[in-house]
């Protein structure tokens, strides 16, 4: 399912967003960074709590509304933290860290591509 895989995609970029502070040279990107973390954080909340109620109930139309909204919500804050950690990549001193920014970064971004997708298959199904 593409919502959980992007709530745990988005976790693992918020992680490595606060492991780069220390080394980050650069605090006004690392406070854009910080920011963008914990807007994700809250609609990440929203979208594991949509997920738990599908799995529980799937064929239940109110969990697959708010499924539907938790990831709708999900989209902006999470395209504003990957632009967030791409900023502030070059300013990690700590190439470990710096690495993992990235990659979480990348993977999130493929995370937001794939539930956006999701979201026109099932607006396409809708339809039918």
């Amino acid at each position: 399912m593409a919502a959980k895989t992007h709530a745990a995609t988005t976790t693992q970029l918020i992680s490595a967003s606060k492991t780069c502070s220390p080394s980050n040279r650069n605090q006004a990107s690392q406070l854009q960074l910080i920011n963008a973390s914990k807007g994700v954080a809250d609609n990440t909340g929203q979208l594991v709590t949509a997920v738990r109620a599908m799995s529980e109930k799937p064929d239940d139309p109110n969990a697959q509304l708010k499924l539907i909204l938790a990831t709708k919500n999900a989209l902006v804050p999470g395209q504003a933290l990957v632009a967030a950690a791409k900023a502030a990549s070059p300013t990690v001193g700590d190439q470990s860290a710096q690495g993992q920014l990235l990659n979480c970064a990348k993977s999130t971004a493929e995370s937001l591509k794939k539930l956006k997708e999701a979201l026109k298959k099932d607006k396409k199904a809708g339809r039918k």
